[in-house]
């Protein structure tokens, strides 16, 4: 697969972070600080070998880490902020599937926000199950190898109703 030609022009480690297929087989690509000049990052939607340019627009001081696909269409996307001294938090956004279209700009309607003194890790990957009682979402953390950090596993429910 190749990749959208622009993201050749991402910052060393700051290319390609986030990707999911869509509820209608698309695929949804998000940059992690390929920025464009109103702050939002780069973002495109893969349908049939042609790339679609949109944007995300991240919280101020967040950087997108990873997304997944629901069922309805809808995309959660997870957001990590780092600041010195080891100040870890993160927050868990849906973009509407409406939203989802050529030159849009995705701004997510925040679910959850992570932080201290909560359990708050380098966040970096999101799945989730589709069960009875409703979306389960996985979030882990990635601890680098690193002895300050840890690899968490977070499970949270967002029911029916939620959506």
């Amino acid at each position: 697969m190749q990749i959208p030609p622009a993201a050749a022009q991402a910052p060393s480690n700051g290319g390609i972070e986030a990707l999911t297929t869509l509820a209608d087989g698309r695929l949804l690509i998000i940059a992690e600080e390929l920025e464009n000049p109103d702050g939002s990052v780069k973002a495109w939607v893969l349908d049939d070998r042609q790339f679609t340019e949109l944007s995300y627009l991240p919280a101020k001081g967040f950087h997108v880490t990873d997304c997944a696909a629901l069922d309805n269409g809808d995309v959660l996307v997870l957001e990590r902020r780092y600041v010195p001294f080891g100040i870890l938090s993160a927050r868990l956004t849906r973009v509407k599937a409406g939203g989802l279209r050529p030159g849009a700009k995705l701004a997510g309607q925040e679910l959850l926000k992570l932080e201290q003194p909560l359990a708050v890790e380098n966040f970096e990957g999101i799945a989730v199950q589709q069960t009875s009682n409703g979306t389960m979402i996985f979030i882990v953390s990635d601890d680098n190898y690193s002895r300050f950090q840890q690899t968490l596993l977070l499970q949270f429910l967002l029911s029916p109703s939620d959506l």
